[in-house]
């Protein structure tokens, strides 16, 4: 990994995981709002993206699978995970 660092591989490698990461934000940020659909169209093309670099990372053997498969594992628990506050069912 460290031959990689300040190549364009790398910066390109760190973008894609960036870019995950704010498409997974932004899909949860755009819930209920006319933007919802492209958010998550963006978010799909993102994972994709995310998951094939991870693929890849796995593939090379050189130890930097890590990152991308934390940002894929935290991407997943975005689209997931109902972090929205519940009320509590009313008893009748």
């Amino acid at each position: 990994m460290m031959e990689l660092v300040g190549s364009p591989l790398w910066w390109t490698f760190g973008a894609v995981q960036i870019g995950g990461l704010v498409a997974a934000w932004l899909t949860r940020l755009s819930q209920g709002q006319s933007c919802q659909s492209c958010c998550q169209w963006a978010f799909l093309v993102a994972l994709s993206m995310v998951a094939i670099t991870t693929m890849a990372s796995v593939i090379a053997d050189n130890g930097s699978w890590v990152v991308p498969a934390g940002t894929l594992s935290i991407m997943i628990l975005a689209a997931t995970c109902d972090f929205r506050q519940h009320q509590p069912a009313s008893q009748h």
